[in-house]
């Protein structure tokens, strides 16, 4: 039962940057051109494609775990 927020939380994790990890490499930030970066490394041109992105992350994630 408590593997569906922990697979939640990890995609989050993965995606979002850890909080607290000083290191600032998987900060998730939107450059100059207005395009996205995710924690995970990948560009999005926009919110929009890279909300489709965390979406289908989390429900991947969800689609490993047994029900």
């Amino acid at each position: 039962m408590c593997q569906r927020p922990k697979a939640i939380m990890d995609v989050l994790a993965d995606h979002l940057g850890d909080i607290g990890m000083e290191d600032g490499w998987d900060d998730p930030h939107v450059a100059a051109d207005g395009s996205i970066k995710c924690g995970c490394l990948a560009e999005f041109p926009d919110i929009t494609a890279w909300r489709a992105h965390l979406a289908t992350a989390i429900l991947k994630a969800l689609s490993r775990i047994s029900s």
